[in-house]
């Protein structure tokens, strides 16, 4: 009587994944993205993946309507993700006149996708492989901001 109990065990707590999500979008700044699909069932895809990572989706048919959707905002947005069968090299132009220079964009395309070594010419372009995966679409993020010196001053990459 009047001894206690010892008791030691190793508990292993992890941070939910949607947490996670979240965290990773905080790290970078990253709360809007523009995205241009021409594909409703894709955009409407993108969109249920992207749902619970706490980043604001302005979702568009084409670049036009992305233009429109970004003018007068008072916030931008930090990143662009282009479906290439949306326009192309000529989507891509014009997004990138419509988006400070220090915004990057990923470009979502099939790996044989035509026209995309010219696309990987302009400034703060890459290239994420269809499908679209949200771990994936991480990773290219994640690799963007490695490759760059600044989060502001990406340059072409891969």
């Amino acid at each position: 009587m009047g001894r206690g109990s010892l008791v030691r065990g190793e508990l292993e707590l992890r941070i939910l994944e949607g947490q996670t999500d979240k965290v990773f979008w905080e790290k970078r700044g990253i709360s809007r993205i523009i995205t241009i699909c021409a594909d409703p069932e894709s955009r409407r895809d993108i969109q249920a993946l992207m749902e619970d990572t706490g980043v604001h989706m302005e979702i568009a048919a084409s670049a036009e309507e992305g233009q429109e959707r970004l003018k007068g905002r008072d916030e931008g947005c930090q990143l662009a993700l282009l479906d290439w069968e949306s326009g192309g090299i000529a989507c891509l132009r014009k997004m990138r006149k419509a988006l400070a220079a220090s915004v990057p964009i990923v470009l979502l395309a099939e790996f044989d996708a035509k026209g995309l070594e010219e696309a990987l010419n302009i400034t703060g372009t890459s290239i994420l492989t269809k499908p679209f995966f949200i771990s994936a679409f991480q990773e290219k993020v994640a690799q963007m901001w490695a490759d760059s010196e600044e989060p502001g001053d990406l340059g072409p990459v891969t």
